[in-house]
């Protein structure tokens, strides 16, 4: 799995970035679900796992992610 692959540092930082979104979209709803708009979710990847976004090109991926060898 991608996120296991990864260093504790970005999975951190992933995780941190969806709990504020989401803690956020309370501000815009009353719904207790929170509401994570698919492109935030898309940038916060890229951020955190310094990923290319590739969300608005013509192709069928979201991101683009080099792994090292």
């Amino acid at each position: 799995m991608f996120h296991c692959k990864q260093t504790t540092e970005s999975q951190e930082k992933y995780e941190r970035y969806l709990k504020y979104i989401a803690l956020l979209s309370n501000l815009f709803s009353s719904s207790k679900t929170p509401y994570l708009y698919y492109r935030c979710a898309e940038n916060i990847f890229c951020e955190a796992f310094d990923a290319e976004n590739l969300s608005r090109s013509d192709v069928s991926v979201d991101a683009k992610k080099m792994e090292l060898a």
